[in-house]
């Protein structure tokens, strides 16, 4: 049994070098049963240096395919996590992948848990923050809802007519047909996903997704308007997977899409793994933030 790799899409900010550096850090220091670790940089010209290694934790760094192509926020996103999920099929087969975010942080050991998630459910697809928020409420889909149905529309991105053949044939087309398919997935509500700020996807998916094509082209959503967790989603209902919540105390998703699930203390308590997001919470600076979870790190 491999550990599980892990794939973080890094954003071409001036605090993603940062982040990444606090990301690995809780990732070494709370799950020895991660890695290796592959950083897809979207910075342009590839100008930063990240560490090839940490004791105990190799890290990968390919350059995002995009080049600067497409829809940065979204579909090159999509290109990473695309990227990503063919780059771990190929270092750990037949293990899940982890997909974090730079605004993420490790909090806690989440291996164990998520293997038994994924031995017991053979029909999951990706586990994480779904339906539900860790206090609870109903997540609110409807704005990916509406562009999801956009995107399965015959021209979904261009109007000018000069543009129109991109989204006839090519690229563009491609990606219709998978919407498409997603949408016809049983029991898929448009614009329902598992957050992308840190998620798990099963062996089972990836292999389908290998299976199907996916991988083939990891440019193919760099025009979209719409996120890799979005994405996965669609996937997963083509495919015949579901989404599954870990969200409840214990369980490993902590997560919030703006700011924190709870105070920093309080998801140590409650025994999350995963806590997002550190850098636009209203109550916290995220240096702050950053100094209490290290500090933590450092007392244990």
């Amino acid at each position: 049994m491999s550990a599980l790799p892990v794939v973080v899409p890094v954003g071409p900010g001036s605090r993603e070098e940062a982040r990444v550096a606090d990301l690995l850090a809780s990732l070494h220091h709370h799950e020895p049963d991660a890695g290796p670790v592959l950083l897809v940089d979207d910075a342009p010209q590839q100008r930063r240096v990240w560490p090839g290694s940490q004791p105990g934790l190799a890290v990968e760094v390919l350059p995002n395919p995009r080049n600067g192509r497409g829809v940065g926020t979204f579909g090159g996103v999509c290109a990473a996590t695309l990227l990503g999920l063919r780059w771990a099929r190929s270092r750990a087969p037949g293990e899940p992948v982890l997909r974090l975010d730079t605004d993420a942080l490790v909090i806690g050991a989440f291996a164990r848990s998520v293997r038994a998630a994924v031995a017991g459910d053979p029909k999951a697809g990706v586990l994480g923050a779904c339906r539900r928020t860790p206090d609870g409420q109903r997540r609110d889909v409807g704005a990916w809802a509406a562009m999801v149905r956009r995107h399965a529309r015959p021209v979904w991105l261009w109007r000018a007519a000069p543009h129109v053949q991109r989204a006839l044939d090519g690229r563009n087309a491609a990606v219709r047909r998978e919407v498409r398919a997603g949408l016809r997935g049983r029991g898929y509500t448009p614009g329902t996903h598992c957050m992308a700020a840190a998620c798990v996807v099963t062996p089972r998916m990836v292999a389908a997704m290998a299976g199907a094509g996916m991988f083939d082209d990891p440019l193919r959503w760099i025009d979209a308007r719409i996120g890799d967790d979005v994405m996965l989603g669609l996937h997963a209902a083509a495919l015949g997977f579901e989404l599954r919540g870990m969200v409840a105390d214990g369980e490993p998703f902590g997560l919030r899409h703006v700011g924190l699930a709870d105070t920093p203390q309080r998801l140590v308590d409650r025994g999350f793994a995963f806590v997002h997001s550190l850098k636009n919470d209203p109550e916290h600076d995220e240096d702050a933030l950053r100094a209490f979870f290290a500090a933590r790190r450092e007392a244990r």
